[in-house]
């Protein structure tokens, strides 16, 4: 069975990301710190993922990019503040990766809310929460992006191909 080129680049391009976002999910477990480096590697990956992929349906990608940069854009002025610089390149990396599969605004902000609630339900259980809803000590962030990431993306998949039946 032959792998066709496309595919084939799409299939590394996941690859490179995946392994670039889990490399910065450990980093900022052990060492609450993430090099600026690996954020080049997960954001090329996705926005080259982006490009193959829109690619093949232009018009549908199109719409994508202004809610993809408006999510960007509102990581690094709104929320640089609430959590840190690494949180912010993490989720506007993820954004684009989310955009490559045909999600918007929506699906990214929905993977913030997912992010946090699995973030809080953990610390929860944990007893790493205060009485007003702060974390006791601080943890990483980066480790449950992505672990949300794949729930949208499948589910972004998953659309794609109802529409295709």
């Amino acid at each position: 069975m032959r792998i066709g080129g496309k595919y084939f680049v799409q299939c590394v391009l996941i690859f490179i990301f995946a392994a670039a976002l889990s490399h910065a999910a450990a980093m900022d477990r052990k060492y609450q710190r993430v090099r600026r480096g690996i954020w080049l590697w997960t954001g090329a990956a996705a926005v080259f993922l982006f490009a193959v992929r829109a690619d093949e349906r232009l018009e549908e990608y199109s719409g994508a990019i202004p809610e993809i940069l408006c999510f960007i854009l509102l990581q690094f002025i709104l929320f640089a503040k609430l959590y840190g610089l690494a949180d912010c390149f993490a989720f506007s990396c993820c954004g684009i990766f989310i955009g490559a599969f045909g999600g918007g605004l929506r699906e990214c902000l929905f993977h913030m809310l997912l992010s946090t609630g699995i973030l809080g339900a953990v610390q929860f259980c944990r007893g790493n929460v205060n009485r007003y809803g702060n974390l006791k000590e601080p943890k990483a962030f980066i480790p449950y992006i992505a672990a949300a990431l794949p729930v949208i993306v499948l589910r972004l998949i998953r659309c794609e191909v109802g529409k295709t039946f």
